[in-house]
């Protein structure tokens, strides 16, 4: 049962809260579970499907027990699916340069990263586009100017950021420089 806890978890990328209801245990039961499940390289899920000729990736890493052990995984931000993933005891540029080159060494040509703004990441590949996940870009702007700023200009950045997702590169930059 933890296998496959862990399967969903790390290849279908799954949450807390979605494995609980599918597996009728609670959030922190199935917490528990990963918490204190340790993969060998035998039960390594190979990905045995088609793969695409060329994808944009998203890295991003998943800590479990108290960010003591985790899983860098590189999925295909199309499909969403796992396409390669490393277990790690920290995240390092290494790793992610490591895990990119396993995802390159599979035949896919990679149109853009992902990554979740770690200094460095950005320019880890000069002749790959890599920009920062938005979602990580609202948290650090989120960290400075809090969730209910009380300055104008706090406010204006808040409401600003959190139209990122869904403008368009002109209008966000015009917004920010009124």
């Amino acid at each position: 049962m933890k296998q496959l806890l862990w399967n969903e978890f790390v290849f279908s990328y799954r949450g807390y809260s979605s494995l609980s209801r599918q597996f009728k245990l609670s959030a922190p039961t199935i917490q528990k579970y990963l918490d204190n499940f340790r993969p060998s390289a035998s039960l390594s899920k190979t990905n045995k499907k088609k793969l695409p000729k060329s994808a944009v990736i998203i890295v991003d890493t998943v800590y479990l027990s108290g960010r003591s052990f985790g899983v860098m995984i590189a999925r295909n931000a199309n499909t969403g699916k796992t396409l390669d993933r490393m277990y790690i005891l920290s995240e390092t540029i290494n790793h992610f340069v490591t895990l990119v080159e396993k995802v390159k060494s599979m035949g896919i040509l990679i149109r853009a990263i992902v990554v979740d703004g770690r200094p460095g990441m950005l320019k880890a590949y000069s002749t790959i586009p890599t920009q920062m996940c938005q979602f990580h870009q609202i948290q650090i702007v989120t960290r400075y100017v809090t969730t209910r700023p009380k300055l104008i200009a706090g406010k204006q950045l808040r409401r600003i950021v959190l139209i990122l997702t869904t403008t368009k590169k002109d209008m966000f930059s015009k917004l920010l420089l009124k």
